[in-house]
């Protein structure tokens, strides 16, 4: 199941507070991880299956010890 991610907006300035989490994006892309036990698929944001392009990632994710919350 593909969950739409919310995209990122340019600012010239952050805004403060707590209630933020700021991110700065680098050159390189974004990608979204799903794991469902061994399973592990990595998105873009336009819902393109990337897992086969960055199999060193799914495999440390498919490793971590990381579950749900």
């Amino acid at each position: 199941m593909f969950i739409l991610p919310c995209l990122p907006t340019a600012s010239k300035h952050a805004p403060t507070g707590s209630e933020w989490v700021h991110e700065i994006k680098h050159d390189g892309y974004r990608l979204i991880v799903r794991r469902d036990g061994d399973r592990v698929r990595l998105y873009t944001r336009r819902g393109f299956n990337w897992s086969d392009r960055f199999p060193l990632i799914a495999e440390a994710v498919r490793r971590s010890k990381c579950g749900p919350p």
